[in-house]
């Protein structure tokens, strides 16, 4: 059953990557998150396509519920977590761009995801 979502969660990346613009991050064709700036040495896109594989991977771990995703502090940065396995980090470029702080962006992009996850977890899959 692993392989079935794993599979799953390639085919959601495919999909869900074809309509989005550089920096967007979307599930469920929605957009959770916006990368506006390069960031660590990595381009909008980089980061961006980083970002969904990360998610991809999360997904293909089984089943997620909207509490799996925390924010913590990662190496003095703001960062998104998913069932512990980093995500995001929330950059004071992006955060200023928004006019914020990388806590509050980092809630808001959290809360994206928590109402987008439910629209993307296979119902009536049995993961192993």
């Amino acid at each position: 059953m692993r392989v079935i979502s794993t599979l799953f969660a390639l085919v959601l990346l495919a999909f869900s990557t074809a309509f989005a613009s550089d920096g967007d991050v979307t599930l469920a064709g929605r957009v959770v998150l916006r990368i506006r700036y390069p960031a660590a040495g990595y381009t909008i896109a980089e980061r961006a396509d980083a970002v969904q594989i990360r998610l991809n991977e999360v997904l293909g771990m089984g089943p997620i519920q909207p509490e799996d995703v925390k924010i913590k502090r990662v190496n003095k940065e703001t960062a998104i977590v998913v069932k512990d396995q980093l995500i995001i980090t929330v950059d004071w470029t992006t955060a200023r761009a928004n006019k914020t702080t990388p806590e509050k962006l980092g809630q808001i992009w959290a809360a994206n995801l928590r109402s987008a996850l439910p629209e993307v977890i296979p119902r009536g899959v049995n993961h192993l």
